[in-house]
């Protein structure tokens, strides 16, 4: 990930806020605004104008950011993704106008059933709807095929809370062209119990087997826990993009950009209802403050 100067980005601001009713920072880069914007103004529909975000590079800058401004004349949001907190204890929400994802990133929300399926169906072209989906059980492949990436985050998120240092590869190192599926998930198994053992050896064995039990217990796993506490970014739409291109029986031919900027447009947004009443809520204070109580002016 990039890191940028936030404050430059953050000046940027004010020369943006004549196309928004709100100030939106987000994390990621340039390439990434297209998507963010379809997003949330698909999000506030009719009610608030988002023609432009500001990404402000990784997590930290963004709650560096947030913590450090100090304008008044317009209200603010920074969005943040929870990432492997999540599964933890959930992130700690720093600042009135900070607000963390639900779910691991922005990418999670893209991992909707029906808008994979939509994009599969215009990539073929040749088939209805119904033929493309018929024979194919989106939850039932979902927790065949995730079971050993959901132990996988288990242990990610022990060693985030033991301050043990790992890396959270991409979905395809692991899933690649010419390797069979238990040559894939042989490899996750390596990664797990080399984990498993710096944990041992930090917590002790029966510390490292409650812990586990506590995170499983609090995290069921299921399509909704698949779907929220395993990356986006890094897992689920390269999954996506494989799924996509054997129910569309062509190669799926979209870039990461592309294929997040289409699903944006048709997936289910529901989970995301709290963020929408966070943006709306803080348009309406900013209306509600009068110019006379603005010290800028």
């Amino acid at each position: 990930m990039l890191y940028y100067s936030k404050e430059p980005a953050q000046i940027s601001g004010s020369f943006l806020s004549y196309r928004n009713d709100i100030l939106v920072f987000t994390e990621d880069e340039q390439k990434d605004k297209e998507f963010y914007i379809s997003l949330l103004q698909r999000l506030v529909s009719d009610t608030v104008s988002i023609k432009d975000v500001i990404p402000l590079g990784c997590r930290k800058n963004v709650i560096d950011a947030c913590s450090s401004s100090t304008s008044s004349k317009r209200h603010e949001v920074y969005i943040i993704d929870s990432d492997i907190d999540l599964i933890n204890d959930g992130v700690e929400e720093v600042h009135e106008n900070l607000f963390p994802l639900p779910f691991y990133c922005s990418e999670n929300i893209l991992f909707d059933e029906k808008a994979i399926i939509e994009i599969a169906y215009l990539d073929c072209g040749k088939k209805t709807r119904t033929e493309i989906s018929q024979n194919f059980d989106f939850e039932t492949r979902v927790i065949a095929d995730f079971r050993i990436i959901y132990d996988l985050f288990v242990h990610f998120a022990l060693c985030r809370k033991a301050s043990i240092p790992y890396t959270l590869h991409r979905y395809e190192e692991f899933f690649s062209t010419g390797k069979s599926i238990d040559d894939c998930q042989n490899l996750i198994r390596q990664k797990i119990n080399l984990l498993k053992t710096f944990l041992e050896q930090n917590f002790g064995v029966h510390t490292y087997q409650k812990k586990v039990a506590e995170i499983t217990r609090k995290w069921p796993f299921s399509l909704y826990t698949v779907s929220t506490i395993i990356s986006g970014k890094n897992y689920l739409i390269p999954y996506a993009k494989s799924i996509i291109s054997e129910l569309s029986g062509k190669s799926c031919y979209h870039s990461r950009e592309s294929l997040k900027l289409r699903l944006s447009t048709i997936c289910d947004l529901s989970r995301l209802k709290s963020l929408r009443d966070f943006i709306q809520t803080k348009v309406k204070s900013g209306d509600q403050r009068s110019p006379e109580s603005d010290p800028a002016n």
